[in-house]
């Protein structure tokens, strides 16, 4: 499921499914994403810049955007780029499409 929330100028798209509940993608920006009310979303709460500068910060890829002129994602987009972000005291925040490998673990025989 993916929803859309737009202004004349930036379309917010929102795939719940993708969440990780890290809050980075809504704390900061109250006016805006409110989970607290209904709908959650206020795209007309900030300008396009603040709104756009506030879902770069998504980490999952579950909140995106795109402009009105383009028609096309401009953010969100997390194949495009790959980094891990330290937060002190707290998880590994990753970013980009990546694949985890583990180790073989072979079971001894009984």
């Amino acid at each position: 499921m993916k929803k859309e929330y737009s202004t004349s100028e930036v379309t917010i798209t929102w795939e719940p499914h993708k969440f990780i509940h890290s809050k980075n993608c809504i704390s900061g920006l109250s006016s805006v994403f409110d989970f607290e009310k209904r709908p959650c979303f206020n795209a007309q709460g900030a300008s396009t810049e603040t709104i756009v500068k506030q879902i770069d910060n998504c980490p999952s890829g579950a909140l995106g955007y795109y402009f009105a002129e383009k028609k096309e994602k401009s953010t969100g987009d997390v194949e495009s780029e790959k980094s891990i972000e330290v937060i002190p005291n707290g998880p590994l925040m990753v970013y980009g499409h990546l694949q985890v490998k583990l180790p073989m673990v072979k079971s001894k025989p009984k």
